[in-house]
């Protein structure tokens, strides 16, 4: 997505950490050889989800699974993929995979990693220390502010925009998010609040008063 000066900001969540007994935990960086979880989670991308991993062999196949964070310990997985792909890194020995993800239902769910490498090594079951947020994102891919730069003629500035929201179970088909609060951070002073019309669209305007901006 665009970075602009101006940030608009949906709802964020706080998520704390979750013992669950029924999963390992991933192994901490350098305590042994073989495969190696750093984290799992879906870094705010419908229906994909990350998996940083190492080994001192090229890893050769990863599995993710998912399970609703209340279900019980022993309870089957809401779903899982294999499909993954190697987004970030310079050799198969470390780096990000992505895959995609189907699941049924929207929610929070806790990730587990099945990791082999090229020397055969697995490491089952590793429990990724964050969630995967399953959840609508809403996103404001283009983002514009006339003027781009305020003089003392042209003082006041109007920001403006349309936001989608994509559903991870259809993350090609975003559609208008209608009625979503948008906070416009101004650097300096209290943001600048809109809601988004029934197209998603939303505007609003404010004259910097800060004139080391």
């Amino acid at each position: 997505m665009r970075r602009s000066t101006f940030l608009a900001a949906a709802t964020a969540t706080a998520l704390s950490a979750t013992l669950f007994t029924g999963f390992s935990p991933a192994r901490a960086d350098g305590s042994a050889t073989g495969p190696v979880l750093s984290d799992a989670d879906g870094w705010y991308q419908p229906g994909m989800v990350y998996v940083t991993a190492h080994s001192d062999s090229p890893l050769t196949h990863i599995t993710a699974h998912f399970y609703p964070v209340d279900a019980p310990d022993g309870a089957p997985e809401a779903g899982s993929t294999d499909d993954f792909t190697q987004d970030f890194g310079d050799d198969a020995k470390s780096g990000v995979w992505r895959a995609p993800v189907h699941l049924a239902d929207l929610g929070d769910y806790r990730v587990t990693v099945d990791l082999e490498d090229a020397s055969g090594a697995t490491v089952t079951g590793a429990l990724s220390p964050d969630r995967l947020q399953y959840q609508t994102v809403v996103t404001i891919p283009d983002l514009t502010a006339t003027p781009a730069t305020p003089d003392y003629l042209h003082q006041q500035v109007t920001v403006s925009g349309t936001a989608l929201a994509t559903d991870p179970r259809h993350p090609d088909a975003a559609a208008h998010a209608a009625d979503i609060p948008v906070d416009i951070d101004i650097l300096r002073g209290n943001p600048v609040k809109a809601t988004t019309a029934a197209d998603g669209h939303f505007t609003a305007a404010f004259t910097p008063t800060d004139t080391s901006i």
